[in-house]
């Protein structure tokens, strides 16, 4: 029987689990296809799987095969300001390993999917929605919330996914940015009264970069190590156009020095992620001054 629990919207693709009805979407008939291939080799292998329909806002649908050992702590309800720490392994359903992470080398996984962690839709699915915190179990996943049509090297164009997951952690903004200095041996030589953590790789005597207007070379990056911006030639802008972090970053620096700074949200995007990231999103920035003037 085919299991329609009640989630959050939980990843990119929006997915939440409702009674409506299937639309017949390229999305839906694949996963109706791929549906029918995890069912058969669920019988095959003798597991004892549940079989759940999720589908995203769209009502495009997703068939999912869960075999959970322990739930973990589904008390404390998933929120978007946390990141998620997971071990994973990923496998094609022939049983070859594609992917796997440890606790030591595992990165953080956010409610944004993809797009803020690097990897496919389906761990954050799978992490932030059906597991809590030190939840474990294997799941079958449709392709549509696996690598897709852009598969990796021996891993079939819209193949099905054996995915096996651990939430180690939920971290708040304070524990992503604590896991990316230990991460990174990262070692502040200033911290202000704002929060921004300061690290000068590079000094020179030349003239602090006061501005208004500077040109930077600078790479934007999530706690997790995953880049959302960079510019590796020189950009020019003025000091007051950018967020309060980068901007106060930069005025502790002179012209030809290199620093890294860690932003927290209060000083970059805020609760609102700016529309285009996670809210309560703390920032690493990696920055070289040009010039100022």
């Amino acid at each position: 029987m085919m299991k329609k629990s009640v989630l959050a919207v939980i990843a990119a693709v929006g997915l939440t689990s409702c009674l409506k009805e299937s639309v017949d979407s390229d999305t839906t008939r694949l996963g109706k296809e791929q549906e029918k291939i995890m069912e058969e080799y669920v019988i095959a292998n003798g597991l004892t799987a549940k079989k759940e329909a999720f589908y995203d806002l769209g009502g495009n649908y997703y068939p999912i095969y869960t075999m959970i050992n322990t739930k973990g702590d589904t008390v404390t309800r998933y929120t978007q300001n946390q990141a998620i720490w997971v071990a994973y392994t990923i496998r094609t359903l022939e049983n070859r390993v594609v992917e796997t992470k440890t606790a030591a080398d595992s990165v953080l996984l956010y409610e944004g999917g993809k797009t803020y962690s690097g990897k496919i839709n389906g761990l954050s699915v799978l992490s932030a929605g059906i597991l809590g915190n030190g939840g474990k179990g294997r799941f079958l996943i449709p392709s549509t919330i696996g690598y897709g049509a852009n598969p990796p090297g021996g891993v079939e164009y819209n193949a099905v996914l054996m995915v096996d997951v651990e939430v180690l952690g939920r971290l708040s903004e304070s524990e992503q940015i604590a896991f990316y200095i230990k991460r990174n041996n990262f070692k502040a030589t200033q911290v202000t009264d704002s929060g921004l953590m300061f690290s000068k790789l590079t000094t020179t005597t030349d003239s602090v970069a006061k501005g208004p207007t500077v040109k930077v070379k600078y790479k934007g990056k999530f706690a997790n190590g995953v880049v959302f911006d960079e510019n590796s030639t020189g950009a020019s802008f003025q000091l007051s156009g950018v967020v309060p972090g980068f901007s106060e970053a930069i005025k502790l620096m002179r012209k030809g020095e290199k620093a890294t700074a860690i932003l927290p949200s209060k000083i970059a995007y805020g609760e609102n992620g700016g529309g285009r990231m996670p809210v309560y999103m703390p920032l690493i920035f990696d920055i070289e001054v040009l010039d100022s003037y």
